[in-house]
């Protein structure tokens, strides 16, 4: 976009910002990304054996998150759906945004709304420590399974206390 909000057209691009274009279309394809991430990789790359400008890169950036094709809230919202399925508490999902270059805007925005699904977070951490004393066949009452069920949710990114919760939920259904 120009500085005065037009869309910049693609003739407006020099032949090393079409060449990043067409890279992070060919990259946006395969799967999300976020601003920042694309940006560095972008960063990365060669155009005629030398080092792309940073610049470009930030331009190829801008113009892709004008058009719509670059959107670090949807790529936010799919990605913890996707760790949630996997059985991830919620500090396991925060490292994963974070490794992922978001935004601290966006860090701030997931974690209020994962502190709005507490409920849910020590519903999905029963369910997963249940199938994993299921499948182990745990003895419940030797104390090193336990500390391996609590450090299996630790591990998966749940809260001391959740874990603590769920581990005596089991044990009560047990017995």
């Amino acid at each position: 976009m120009t500085d005065d909000g037009r869309r910049t057209p693609l003739s407006d691009f020099s032949d090393e910002e079409r060449f990043l274009l067409k890279k992070a279309l060919s990259r946006l394809s395969v799967h999300d990304d976020t601003p920042k991430r694309l940006c560095d990789r972008l960063c990365e790359l060669s155009y005629r054996k030398q080092k792309v400008c940073r610049e470009s890169c930030v331009k190829v950036v801008r113009f892709l998150h004008a058009e719509g094709l670059l959107s670090e809230k949807k790529y936010a919202s799919d990605l913890v759906s996707a760790l949630k399925s996997r059985g991830y508490g919620r500090r396991r999902i925060l490292n994963e945004l974070r490794s992922r270059k978001f935004s601290s805007a966006t860090l701030c925005r997931v974690a209020e709304e994962l502190v709005k699904e507490e409920p849910e977070e020590r519903e999905r951490a029963f369910l997963m420590l249940s199938r994993r004393a299921a499948a182990r066949k745990s003895d419940l009452a030797d104390r090193a399974e336990k500390d391996r069920l609590y450090s299996y949710l630790a591990r998966l990114g749940y809260e001391s206390e959740i874990c603590k919760e769920a581990l005596l939920k089991l044990t009560q259904e047990e017995e």
